[in-house]
């Protein structure tokens, strides 16, 4: 860990839906990600928010009435962790109005915003994979990576599986097209569990250089 490097701060909250024992998978991921980088981690739970009318077909739901009803903490990431099924469509008309699948990160973690990231605890329960548990805490390695503006392209596929930031492409769970390029140079693969908790070296660089750049005392 860098000396004087202020730790990344997450304050989680689980919307009305969502039970307390997502809490060690948000846990495990936090862990994962905090042993492969310089910087700490610290999480703090903040229990349950009741949002109005949820759930909602959105991700510009979630985003708006979160971002509405919680007291978001200014210059450290706020979590919510939300439930809604899998299995419905989605409608492709934008970053944040494509239907709540996976997962979004909105604002950047930097002190001068109050960033969000937004996670489906449906991933969880979700059938058509070995490792659900993997997936989802992958996929909260992945939005906090997009938060200090690490990007898709910069995961890699090591020996078929993908890297955090690829990992909804697995089995084609992203709502997004695949990049063309990764770290490695290889394109994304699919197939069941295709994914490693490891990250690339693209995102690892990246990340420390925000921090160091932005947190650094």
């Amino acid at each position: 860990m860098s000396e004087g490097l202020q730790p990344y701060v997450v304050h989680l909250w689980r919307d009305q839906f969502t039970e307390q024992d997502v809490i060690p998978h948000v846990e495990n991921a936090i862990g994962r990600f905090e042993s492969q980088v310089e910087t700490t981690f610290a999480l703090h739970e903040k229990g349950k928010i009741d949002l109005p009318h949820a759930p909602y077909s959105t991700y510009g739901g979630y985003v708006d009435h979160f971002r509405g009803d919680a007291s978001l903490v200014e210059g450290e990431m706020n979590m919510l962790i939300y439930s809604t099924s899998m299995l419905r469509g989605y409608v492709s008309c934008g970053d944040t109005s494509r239907y709540p699948y996976l997962g979004l990160s909105s604002g950047k973690y930097r002190e001068t915003e109050r960033p969000v990231t937004l996670i489906n605890a449906a991933v969880l329960e979700f059938d058509l994979v070995v490792d659900a548990a993997g997936l989802f805490e992958n996929m909260v390695i992945h939005e906090l990576l997009h938060s200090v503006d690490v990007k898709h392209e910069h995961g890699e596929n090591t020996d078929g599986a993908n890297s955090p930031m690829l990992s909804g492409y697995a089995e084609s769970y992203s709502t997004n097209s695949p990049p063309a390029e990764t770290c490695s140079g290889e394109p994304p693969k699919t197939g069941v569990d295709a994914w490693t908790h490891e990250l690339s070296q693209c995102s690892v660089d990246l990340f420390n250089e925000w921090m160091r750049e932005e947190y650094l005392s």
